[in-house]
Parts: C-alpha cells; sequence; structure tokens
C-alpha cells in the first residue's frame, strides 16, 4: 500500500484540497473580522450623532461623510460618495440609488451653494434617506 500510486495521488490531491479550504477559510474570516469592524465604528457614529443637537444641515454633511465612509468599505474602494454611487449602481435597487443620490446633491448644495434655498421638509427628507440608508447598511452580513 506504501507504493501504490494511486494512494499517493489521493493523499495528495486531500492534502492540497485542505490546505486550500484552511486558506480560503483565513480570508473569508479575515473579511468578516474587518466587516465587524467597520460596521461598528459606524454604529457608534451613527448613535453619537442621533443623539447630538447639531442642525439638520450639519447633520446631513456628517450623514454624508458616514455614507461615504460605508460604501468605502463595503465595495473596498477609496473613491469619494458621487464615484461610489456612479461605479456600483447596479449593486443599488434603483429607488434607493436615486434616492441617494437626492440626498447627496443637498448635501452639496449646503456645502457649496452660498445663495441655498432649501425648504426644512427636504432638509428632513434627505437626512431621513442617510439615515435609513445607513442603518441598514450596518445590520448587513
Amino acid at each position: 500500500m506504501l507504493f501504490n500510486v494511486n494512494y499517493w495521488i489521493f493523499l495528495s490531491f486531500s492534502l492540497v484540497l485542505f490546505v486550500g479550504f484552511l486558506f480560503f477559510l483565513k480570508i473569508f474570516l479575515k473579511k468578516r473580522q474587518e466587516n465587524q469592524i467597520w460596521k461598528g465604528k459606524l454604529k457608534i457614529k451613527l448613535q453619537n450623532l442621533q443623539s447630538s443637537k447639531i442642525d439638520t444641515p450639519s447633520k446631513i454633511i456628517q450623514l454624508d461623510k458616514l455614507l461615504e465612509y460605508a460604501l468605502q468599505n463595503k465595495f473596498n474602494q477609496k473613491n469619494n460618495l458621487g464615484k461610489l454611487l456612479q461605479k456600483n449602481f447596479r449593486k443599488f435597487k434603483k429607488e434607493e440609488l436615486k434616492n441617494l443620490w437626492k440626498a447627496h446633491k443637498i448635501r452639496n448644495s449646503l456645502v457649496h451653494d452660498i445663495d441655498l434655498k432649501f425648504n426644512h421638509r427636504q432638509l428632513l427628507e434627505a437626512e431621513s434617506i442617510l439615515l435609513d440608508y445607513l442603518d441598514k447598511i450596518s445590520f448587513e452580513f
């Protein structure tokens, strides 16, 4: 049996499969741990932001930053939020993507437009869109 070629081929193949499985498991567990770290950080930042007493425009700007952070980690890309939404549009539901763009455009107006004229309802809608998506992404597996 020690000189049976089929036995040694089977043993070698089994060993290669086992090592491959261990390598895959290590990568999977590392990625899962990384996800838990950034999602934990996201949850803490969200809780702090929701309990803070800052005005709605400032909150929208902060939520937009958190969304960028979350998507950078989710898609493993270091682009700005606009590029992340453009490059990964197929990974969103159509309505979800439309709403995220809407909220991001409001954030851009808050930051760049000196003659800004938004009503409070629009600001609350943008805040709600960002909060809902961030809450959703923080609980994804």
